[in-house]
């Protein structure tokens, strides 16, 4: 239950349900709809508009990209929608392949934003695995240091008590980094 409100800023607790309920919506009133494919696309655009107004009111994702990539597929949703409209509701072939290429430029551009986005996720994730690699070699070597100086040390100081039996201190010279 916790993929439902975990991705989602404090205040949006309840988005991952509002999400549910907009997709289950929209998939029911598709497929119970009996009508012609205006009067569900019209019902269609209004339920994406009311989904668009509540995600405007307040962000609920904790993370910009998140939120401008869900606005952003809305509103391709809604463009989308209003050019199948117009092409359903005429019969004049010119308005129908200009609506049949705005369709596509729009779904190419959202789909170009979100796989980009999606890249750019990718890529942070693949700079911070190699970054703790790095830092796991260089740890590694520091451990080898410090181990190969202490045997030095012990190799060249077979004695290290003083003549009360306390320890001495040890001094080892390690590289700047």
């Amino acid at each position: 239950m916790g993929s439902f409100y975990n991705s989602y800023s404090e205040g949006s607790y309840y988005w991952g349900i509002v999400v549910l309920v907009f997709k289950v919506t929209l998939v029911v009133l598709n497929a119970v709809l009996e009508t012609s494919q205006i009067f569900k696309g019209i019902i269609l655009i209004m339920i994406i508009h009311l989904y668009f107004y509540f995600l405007n009111r307040r962000a609920p994702d904790t993370f910009k990209h998140l939120y401008w990539a869900d606005k952003t597929c809305c509103a391709a949703f809604m463009i989308t929608l209003t050019f199948s409209l117009i092409r359903l509701s005429t019969e004049n072939n010119d308005i129908k392949y200009a609506c049949s290429i705005l369709i596509l430029v729009t779904n190419s551009v959202v789909g170009t934003y979100l796989v980009l986005n999606g890249a750019w996720l990718y890529i942070v994730k693949i700079h911070e695995f190699i970054k703790k690699i790095k830092e796991k070699r260089q740890l590694h070597q520091i451990k080898s240091e410090t181990l190969e100086a202490l045997e030095m040390y012990h190799v060249h100081n077979r004695s290290h008590i003083d003549k009360h039996g306390r320890r001495r201190a040890i001094c080892i010279e390690f590289p700047e980094r």
